[in-house]
């Protein structure tokens, strides 16, 4: 499975599928004009004819589906659920889907939305997952990236003693992850469960095979809702709070206070 058809199976925790999609794109009249023109080739214009692609009957911009007017509703009502804001709305909708003038009715949905005004700079929270408290060290493990200053970091919290681990990463793909947890767990053994948001290296078939072949159970947190990995959001937090100069080890002792 590539991470087109990854990224497709994400649809399949939001009230359409990808098979409604595909068969929507055949009635809707900007799907349907989209389709025609790549099945048969035909330019989209010189520096987007590499970013499209049909896979399962979807029109692809990358890793973003294409969603017919009928559906729009919908996945705007989805992802204005936890009234996050415009700026993060639009942050998650290209992570996942495109159609045209999106932008502009993220926009309007905000304006019109008294909620949204009123905590405008100050968005309320989805309701939170709690996790049960884990029997042991290492049991369970929840990962999660950073992006501080110019630098990225991959985060790895222990649920059971909140131990960060923190590496400087210079990518987030799927084989650099996989690179640091063989480290992690040569030296403190093999957790049951890790929990990551639907980041695409995260959700890739070379992650989840990586890990079912260790037996680790893969848990992810919903598209629109990353918050419900808690423990790893809260040490994205502490980490931004830590002074820049700031070395590896002085993050990790400062987040363990």
């Amino acid at each position: 499975m590539g991470r087109r058809e990854a990224k497709l199976n994400h649809l399949s925790v939001l009230p359409i599928t990808a098979k409604a999609i595909a068969a929507e794109m055949l009635k809707d009249v900007e799907g349907r004009e989209l389709i025609q023109k790549l099945r048969d080739g035909e330019s989209l214009g010189a520096d987007r004819d590499r970013l499209y692609s049909l896979q399962s009957g979807c029109a692809m911009q990358g890793l973003r589906t294409f969603i017919p007017e009928k559906f729009r509703k919908t996945i705007l009502q989805e992802l204005h659920s936890g009234h996050l804001g415009q700026v993060k709305m639009k942050a998650l909708a290209r992570n996942y889907v495109f159609w045209p003038r999106i932008d502009h009715n993220i926009e309007e949905l905000c304006r019109n939305c008294e909620i949204c005004t009123r905590h405008k700079g100050n968005p309320i929270e989805v309701e939170t997952h709690y996790w049960e408290y884990p029997s042991k060290p290492w049991e369970r493990l929840h990962l999660d990236f950073a992006f501080y200053g110019a630098l990225t970091y991959e985060i790895i919290v222990d649920a059971h003693s909140k131990w960060p681990e923190i590496f400087i990463i210079h990518n987030v793909n799927s084989q650099t992850v996989i690179h640091i947890c063989d480290d992690l767990f040569a030296m403190y053994g093999l957790p049951k469960c890790i929990v990551n948001d639907n980041q695409s290296s995260l959700v890739s078939r070379q992650w989840r095979d990586y890990l079912a072949e260790r037996n680790i159970k893969l848990i992810t947190s919903p598209p629109y809702h990353a918050a419900s990995n808690g423990q790893a959001e809260r040490m994205v937090g502490a980490l931004k709070n830590c002074p820049r100069t700031s070395t590896i080890s002085r993050i990790q002792k400062y987040l363990c206070i």
